[in-house]
């Protein structure tokens, strides 16, 4: 039941995501000709084969020397199995697997965590050495040949920075419970919606700090409203290369976890931040990438970015805080039964609005969507009604696309450059 359980779990949408990232699968039609294909290759291809030993100590010794064989291993049940041959001889119970099996329901405990290879690759970079999936077992055999891994500390490691992580790459509004760590959340959600992960090996090095009491609050509220802030201008808008991005953020990440004390984390952190503010795009290409985005019924990819550029635009304009980017819908001005694809999905086409207030507005007359705009408690939606616009049209959309793009490169650049 157990195996069964878990080829269900790696045959979700989800996971089959990340495997086959160039094969899209975002409709029901390609995910079952997907499975199907899966399935062919079990019935025809797969071939298991079945070995039976006296002494469980034998079975580690079979999976070394299959890996010596050139059988392609995954790195993680390498470790796991070096761990369990170790740990079988101190303690010859189940203790290591009882760690072991929590480890992994942690990290598929949530969804968009990743794979249990992801985290412990992000893991060993925040500790040890900047390391390609390929090697990290070579890495860690070779601390392990000198001494340096103690496998019940490396294991009850595994798990305490899994309970942090699973925080940094799924987070939950109410894993803040106090109100002034709410940035926190949002800061994580945002660089959830950009669907990065090269900046947690960084990020669980900072929550390791933080419970060691050795950065403050508001110092760590601020490293990750600038990590948000990056990389909404380099990769949510503007898709930049990476190069050199994992390896600046792994390098960091070993420094804050060698660190003793909060000075040595400041000035980690300052440094950083001067090498990340040299990788900013400028803003005609920030501009060009902004006039790109579009969310209409049929294209939804965008969505949720669109969401948070309006959100982000609207705590601008606000004092409180208090609002999340699920809390508003998208209103087209301009109808999305109008027709004109060009334009009705543009930014500069949508509006922050209430759902029912949305729903009210539907495909009305642009006089009419202005009466029902008078009504709405966002200040983005306020302002557009101010300006008394007659006509709504491409015209009006393009600029309106582009004011907002200036406002929101000028915005990030001076909260990065001031922070």
């Amino acid at each position: 039941m157990k195996s069964y359980n878990q080829l269900y779990d790696n045959l979700s949408r989800e996971k089959l995501s990340e495997v086959f990232k160039d094969f899209k699968i975002d409709q029901n039609y390609n995910y079952e000709r997907l499975l199907k294909e899966i399935r062919q290759q079990v019935l025809f291809y797969l071939k298991v084969i079945y070995i039976t030993v006296k002494e469980e100590y034998q079975a580690y010794i079979i999976f070394e020397t299959l890996n010596a064989r050139g059988i392609n291993l995954s790195f993680v049940d390498l470790i796991k199995n070096k761990l369990f041959k170790e740990l079988n001889q101190q303690h010859p119970d189940d203790t290591a697997k009882t760690k072991w099996k929590k480890l992994r329901f942690l990290i598929s405990s949530r969804e968009g965590l990743g794979s249990l290879e992801t985290f412990v690759r992000h893991w060993w970079i925040s500790r040890y050495s900047y390391k390609s999936a390929e090697k990290v077992y070579k890495a860690f055999k070779e601390k392990w040949n000198n001494d340096e891994i103690n496998a019940n500390q490396f294991i009850d490691d595994l798990i305490s920075d899994a309970e942090k992580y699973i925080k940094i790459a799924s987070p939950n509004w109410d894993d803040w419970k106090q109100q002034e760590e709410k940035d926190i959340y949002r800061s994580l959600n945002a660089l959830k919606i950009f669907e990065l992960s090269q900046n947690r090996p960084f990020i669980l090095s900072l929550f390791r700090a933080k419970e060691a009491k050795i950065i403050k609050l508001s110092e760590l509220k601020n490293i990750l409203a600038f990590i948000e802030g990056f990389h909404f201008l380099f990769n949510a808008v503007c898709s930049m290369r990476a190069s050199g991005i994992e390896g600046s953020y792994s390098k960091a990440a070993r420094a804050i976890f060698e660190a003793n004390n909060d000075k040595k984390i400041t000035k980690i952190i300052i440094i950083f931040k001067k090498q990340m503010l040299n990788k900013i795009p400028n803003k005609n290409i920030f501009q060009e990438n902004f006039q790109e985005l579009t969310y209409v019924k049929k294209y939804t990819k965008n969505k949720k970015l669109i969401q948070y550029i309006l959100f982000l635009i609207e705590v601008s304009k606000r004092e409180t805080k208090e609002l999340k980017p699920d809390d508003l819908t998208l209103e087209h001005i301009l109808s999305q039964s109008s027709g004109n694809d060009d334009c009705i999905g543009k930014i500069g086409n949508l509006l922050p609005l209430a759902k029912e207030l949305n729903q009210k507005a539907d495909n009305k007359s642009f006089k009419e969507k202005i009466e029902i705009y008078h009504k709405s408690e966002f200040q983005l939606t306020r302002e557009f009604v101010a300006n008394n616009y007659q006509t709504w049209g491409e015209e009006q959309i393009n600029e309106r696309t582009n004011a907002l793009a200036d406002y929101c490169y000028d915005l990030l650049q001076t909260k990065l450059e001031s922070s």
